[in-house]
């Protein structure tokens, strides 16, 4: 969308006097900068010119202008496709745009990859700070994100507390209603699986350790020694893009990893929709992603603000999401046997863990055999001549023009 348009849109619902005093552009870029650099509004006011309380009035009517202006475009509104065409290029993109080997083709009918995410924040006055609280010790909101194969949101619910587990966003979201009919998200251990909804990776238990990420199958240096574990190799590799698609969202905008300041729930839940609908919206315009060398510092108006900025993006933040996220999550899992709908996710997941794990097998069989036959034609090269050949006859072993392989003498008629 053009930012002409979204300037447009922002002080649609601004004051008039807003709008007479600073110029839309202003304050939309002003806006853009506070979300994308995380610096204090009053340091945003002074570099764009204009008073800390103007700046305060028209943050709000900015961020609904963006959630409402993208929301109407349908190359970056968060949300599935409702055509079938839509929801088969999806899939196609998920499991089969880049898998020559065949590897994921047990996975048809996956068209997204959830987790939840923490987002740091500064609750204002009279919010309990306990219910708030991460198990990672600062406050902040739980988010539940979805996305396909390209890192395009598909699906968002903020607002959860701090100590909200995953299962439980899972269960009170509407991530389940919104997956189109017939498909299924991946999630990790953090919620019990839905039959042909929701997709987790099997758990360790007393019987035996299950290895799941990545690192542990590297770390270890074996390859996957069962059927479940193959299958939490293969289903760990597809649900990665939700890391690196919550990691990219948060490298765009800082306000998402330093913290929403002191705002109520809702406008923190209005920034992170913002947010959201502005990291589509660089999908869709294949936007570059920001580095560690874009240093703005010379756009700060004084001394002191600039060197507040370089300490702060110097500044190791202790509530940064990490790839081991997962690892802390505490999973809650009703083994309840009289759980009929358990149990049928769990027979499908057995499924599909067995029909891949025989194909692995066949594969395997079928590559020692291949290693075996080249092992063996190697060593036929390098045998003589004479026993190489010695059942073909004479004639098929004469060169052109009547000189034999073996005497090398012309023969005459």
């Amino acid at each position: 969308m053009r930012c002409s348009r979204l300037c447009a849109l922002t002080f649609r619902t601004g004051s008039s006097e807003v709008r007479g005093c600073v110029s839309a552009t202003n304050i939309f870029f002003a806006v853009l900068f506070w979300l994308a650099h995380a610096v204090p509004m009053k340091l945003v006011a002074s570099i764009f010119d204009m008073s800390l309380s103007t700046f305060s009035k028209c943050v709000e009517p900015c961020l609904a202008a963006i959630i409402t202006g993208l929301s109407q475009r349908t190359d970056c509104a968060i949300g599935f496709p409702t055509s079938a065409s839509d929801i088969a290029r999806l899939e196609h993109d998920f499991v089969d745009c880049h898998d020559d080997s065949g590897r994921f083709k047990f996975f048809h009918g996956v068209v997204g990859a959830a987790d939840g995410t923490l987002i740091p924040m500064h609750l204002p006055r009279g919010e309990e700070d306990r219910v708030w609280r991460t198990r990672k010790g600062f406050i902040g909101m739980n988010a539940l994100v979805c996305v396909d194969r390209s890192r395009f949101i598909r699906f968002l619910q903020c607002g959860f507390t701090g100590s909200t587990h995953d299962g439980t966003m899972v269960a009170q979201s509407a991530l389940l209603q919104r997956v189109p009919e017939g498909k299924y998200v991946l999630f990790d251990a953090g919620s019990t699986p839905v039959p042909h909804r929701l997709l987790t990776p099997f758990r360790s238990s007393r019987s035996g350790r299950l290895r799941y990420h990545l690192q542990e199958f590297r770390s270890d240096g074996t390859g996957p020694k069962n059927a479940e574990e193959l299958f939490n190799l293969r289903h760990s590799v597809l649900r990665s893009v939700v890391e690196m698609a919550i990691g990219v969202w948060k490298l765009r905008f800082e306000i998402l990893r330093r913290g929403i300041p002191f705002l109520d729930i809702e406008k923190s839940n209005q920034v992170v929709i913002a947010t959201a609908y502005l990291h589509n919206y660089a999908i869709s315009q294949n936007t570059a992603l920001p580095t560690e060398e874009d240093d703005i510092s010379p756009l700060m108006p004084s001394a002191t603000a600039r060197s507040w900025f370089r300490n702060a993006t110097r500044r190791t933040e202790g509530h940064t999401e990490g790839a081991s996220d997962e690892a802390e999550d505490v999973v809650v899992v009703n083994r309840d046997s009289r759980d009929s709908p358990y149990q049928q996710a769990c027979a499908w997941r057995t499924a599909i863990a067995t029909e891949m794990f025989a194909d692995y097998q066949t594969k395997q069989r079928s590559q020692a055999a291949c290693d075996k036959r080249g092992i063996e034609l190697s060593r036929g090269a390098e045998a003589p001549f004479s026993s190489q050949y010695s059942a073909v006859p004479r004639a098929l072993m004469a060169k052109p023009g009547g000189q034999t392989a073996r005497s090398g003498k012309r023969r005459h008629e």
